[in-house]
Parts: structure tokens; C-alpha cells; sequence
């Protein structure tokens, strides 16, 4: 159905942000391998790091907003809610984990 296309195409777009991200790290590590200090090369793969995280939260919140056209209020009232809670207790730390883990897969 609608939502099952939604959810594909997402999966997609949502798979090639975290391996933006995952990329950057690995340019980071080496950078900061490489450099040992906060070197312009390790600034920029900070940057970069962040700028594709924030893509990926665009994304997923346009994502979210697609998914309004498809659910009922009900099943809409759910997915804010787990949004919620998920946004609220997220770790910095695990965004990481998570997309080294989906570029792993």
C-alpha cells in the first residue's frame, strides 16, 4: 500500500545518509590519526560529520510529515509519540553506533 512505499523509499534515502555519516567518521579518524591535534583537516571532517547528521534529520522529519498524508489521526498520534520519546532520550553517541551498525549490514 501507500505506506509500504513511503517506508521503501525512506529505507533508501535513510541508508545513503548514514553512510554519508558513516564516511565522515572514518575521514575524522584518520584525520585525526594522521594530524594527533584539531588540525583544519580534522575541523572539516567535524563539520562534514555534522552537516550529513543534519540532512539525515531533514530527511526523516519530511519523512514523518509524508507519513501524516497516509495514517489516520490515530496511527499519526502514535508515531508522535515514539518520535517524541525516541528524540528525547537519544545519545549523541548512539546515533553513531547506529549508523556504523546499518553500514555494516
Amino acid at each position: 500500500g501507500p505506506m509500504e512505499a513511503i517506508e521503501e523509499k525512506f529505507a533508501v534515502i535513510e541508508s545513503e545518509h548514514q553512510q554519508a555519516i558513516h564516511a565522515a567518521n572514518v575521514e575524522l579518524a584518520e584525520a585525526f590519526v594522521e594530524d594527533q591535534s584539531y588540525s583544519q583537516r580534522v575541523q572539516d571532517a567535524v563539520d562534514k560529520i555534522h552537516h550529513a547528521q543534519a540532512r539525515l534529520q531533514k530527511v526523516t522529519i519530511e519523512h514523518l510529515v509524508e507519513m501524516k498524508t497516509v495514517l489516520n489521526e490515530e496511527q499519526y498520534k502514535k508515531v508522535l509519540q515514539l518520535t517524541e520519546e525516541a528524540l528525547k532520550k537519544e545519545r549523541y553517541s548512539a546515533r553513531i553506533e547506529n549508523a556504523e551498525e546499518a553500514h555494516d549490514e
